[in-house]
């Protein structure tokens, strides 16, 4: 998932310059399954781990329009511009640490993004 922002302009402290390829005002998200790692990569630069022991079904994003109908990916380009929600779930599950403990430790963390889409 790649995130773009105008949120200031050449340097930190700027105004909004009305175009979001700035520093850092362009965000991605991956996932790679064969580690179990989301990563981020901000800036054009290369994706660096952010949360590990994220398993397969661990990593969870849900998109919505302005009236709360879901839309399932992927989704067209009228999809994406009307997307006004997104809801971003993350589980991460990893073995206990105790070795005489038999198990996982899990935890799950969502977060709700509203976005300006589509500008009424």
């Amino acid at each position: 998932m790649t995130v773009q922002y105008d949120f200031r302009g050449d340097s930190a402290g700027t105004p909004p310059d009305g175009c979001p390829d700035d520093p850092s005002e362009q965000i991605t998200y991956v996932y790679d399954d064969s580690a179990q790692v989301l990563k981020r990569a901000s800036g054009g630069g290369a994706p660096q781990p952010l949360i590990d022991d994220v398993p397969v079904d661990g990593f969870l994003l849900r998109y919505f329009d302005r009236d709360g109908n879901e839309l399932e990916p992927p989704l067209s380009g009228d999809e994406r511009a009307a997307v006004h929600t997104i809801v971003a779930s993350v589980h991460v599950s990893a073995p206990h640490p105790d070795p005489r403990t038999v198990g996982f430790i899990s935890s799950e963390l969502s977060s709700t993004v509203f976005l300006p889409n589509p500008p009424r």
